[in-house]
């Protein structure tokens, strides 16, 4: 899941004289896992310049991904309560139709019983449609 990428910088400088020199930098990139890391020879570069500096880069990219990867178990965690909550509201809402449907048929209103059975059983069968759909993409 790691991905290289190269960028070029050009610098045009010009003197008083009108003379204008032509520099280039390339940057190399490693993007992985979502974190930008710099190359090995830039990180080589910033350890020369500032002695510890490519540790505390690294230990910043390290706690960055841990951070991530604690985000991504929370989320996780909370579609899967979603979910359990949806299913619980679902057969609460089947078991609340069945009980209006026996009222229904007690008093004598068939076609209303009859409503209230099937009414649940169609939204039941649009869901698993709809989940077995939105699976086999």
């Amino acid at each position: 899941m790691s991905k290289r990428t190269k960028s070029q910088q050009l610098q045009i400088s010009g003197t008083p004289e009108g003379n204008s020199s032509l520099t280039a930098t390339e940057v190399e990139t490693i993007d992985h896992c979502g974190l930008p890391l710099p190359s090995s020879a830039e990180l080589m570069g910033y350890e020369r310049a500032c002695p510890g500096a490519a540790d505390r880069i690294m230990a910043l990219a390290e706690k960055q991904f841990e951070h991530r990867i604690e985000q991504d178990r929370i989320q996780q965690k909370s579609d899967n309560e979603f979910r359990a909550m949806g299913v619980v509201v679902g057969i609460f809402i089947v078991l609340l139709f069945a009980v209006i449907a026996i009222l229904f048929a007690f008093t004598g209103r068939q076609v209303e019983a009859l409503a209230a059975i099937i009414t649940p059983m169609v939204a039941f069968a649009v869901a698993v449609l709809k989940h077995t759909s939105s699976r086999s993409r």
